[in-house]
């Protein structure tokens, strides 16, 4: 038997997914580095010492980047 594949799709995860692809790009408006942080560490799964070294600055800095897009996320997620 067929299943048709929209009966899998979670419009929900999809919504989601899309908010945070927009609060992303506008992070990166905001901080060009604090989203490049989200995207190395969260998304590529990069530990925070090797994304201070991709990005050539102090591990300390990653972490203060790190805990900024966070909070701006969560802020700007939590009002959509």
């Amino acid at each position: 038997d067929r299943v048709p594949l929209h009966d899998f799709a979670d419009s929900d995860a999809d919504e989601r997914l899309l908010h945070l692809d927009q609060a992303l790009t506008r992070l990166a408006h905001v901080d060009p580095v604090a989203a490049r942080v989200v995207e190395l560490h969260h998304f590529a799964g990069i530990n925070q010492e090797d994304v201070a070294a991709t990005l050539g600055v102090s591990t300390y800095q990653i972490r203060q980047k790190w805990t900024f897009a966070r909070s701006w996320l969560k802020a700007t997620l939590s009002d959509s």
